[in-house]
Order: structure tokens, then sequence, then C-alpha cells
């Protein structure tokens, strides 16, 4: 089966879309017939750019080309690589052939890589005026954000908290005196912060 979800568009409205662009986007392929491309931007200036961007390029007889974050039926995003071109150069009103390449993993890949590339920048930065002691507690409290958020099992992070206490047992103090300043200022916060921040303690 093909990895390329396709679709015709005239005046940014779907005439004809394979199925794996439906599938792509999690809609019925005949839900998205006669619909306007603007279902699928994250929102209206989302929509309007991209338009901004291509029609003076597709107007010229040209193919368009980018990456553009897209919304699935179910809310979620995925980044998509687009490719536009005319069905007929001399021709507008036929209107344009647009595939889709599901590039989500790709771009999560490439912001971790930045991440941690920044994250080894500040400490290089750390180190030379604080020295090593200073930067492996950063270090260490930077490691432990990562793996107490809400989403892990409670089990599973507090086996890896206890694993920090291997290396220096002030990571694991400063995040408890961070998350207990966190518990005495719940009161001034919204009801679904609190909630939040409870669960993460």
């Amino acid at each position: 089966s093909t990895l390329v979800g396709i679709t015709h568009t005239i005046a940014r409205v779907h005439v004809w879309a394979n199925r794996k662009f439906a599938e792509m986007l999690g809609y019925p392929a005949e839900d998205i017939i006669g619909r306007s491309t603007r279902m699928f931007y994250l929102d209206e200036h989302s929509w309007l750019e991209l338009g901004a961007l291509s029609d003076p390029v597709l107007s010229a007889g040209q193919p368009f080309v980018t990456e553009w974050p897209l919304r699935r039926q179910d809310g979620s995003m995925l980044w998509c690589e687009m490719h536009g071109n005319n069905v007929d150069p001399g021709d507008r009103s036929k209107g344009e052939i647009w595939s889709f390449l599901d590039i989500s993993e790709r771009k999560l890949a490439e912001s971790e890589l930045r991440r941690a590339l920044l994250h080894q920048q500040e400490l290089n930065e750390i180190n030379e005026k604080f020295g090593p002691r200073v930067t492996a507690i950063v270090d260490g409290l930077t490691k432990l954000d990562v793996v107490t958020n809400s989403d892990n099992p409670q089990a599973e992070n507090f086996k890896k908290v206890l694993s920090t206490l291997v290396d220096d047992v002030r990571v694991v103090l400063i995040k408890m005196a961070d998350r207990l300043h966190n518990m005495r200022t719940l009161g001034s916060m919204p009801r679904h912060k609190q909630l939040k921040i409870a669960a993460e303690t």
C-alpha cells in the first residue's frame, strides 16, 4: 500500500483523496470530498499562511514544497512534507494535486536533538563558571525533570529517582524542596493546575 497521501483540490476544496490521505488525517474518505482544506490546519492563520506562500509559486507554474503541521480529526498534530503541483500549469481552474508524507517522527527526533545540544551547551557554560560539581547537580536536576513527569507510572518514577541517589543526593533534596514549594503555593492556582501538580508530586 502507498505511504503517501494524495488529494486533488480546486480552489482549496477537496474533490478527490486517496485512502492513505484519509487514514493519515483520521477521516472517512467520504467526509473529505467537497470540504475546504481548512479542516486539516491548526487554525485559520496557519491555513491562510500556507495559501499565501503556495499561491504565488503555483501561479507561476512551479511546484510548491514545504513542511507543515496539520491536525487530525482527533485533535492530535502531525507534521507533513507537502508537495503541490498544478494539474494543468496553463489552467489553474483545474486545481492542484497535493501529496502528503508524514514526517512527525523525524520532526520529533530533530527537536530532541536540538534540545540535547542546547542542554550540553548550557552545561559547558555552567562548568566553565562554576565547576564540575555544580554542573553535575544541574545535569541531574534536568534528568530528574524528564523522568518524573506525570505520564510515567509512579512506581517506575520512584525507581528512577532512587537511582539518582547514587550520583548525588543533593539532586533529590533540591527537587523535593522545589516540589514542597509548589504544594505550598497551590492555593493561588486554578483547579486544573492544582490537580496536575498534586499528581506530579
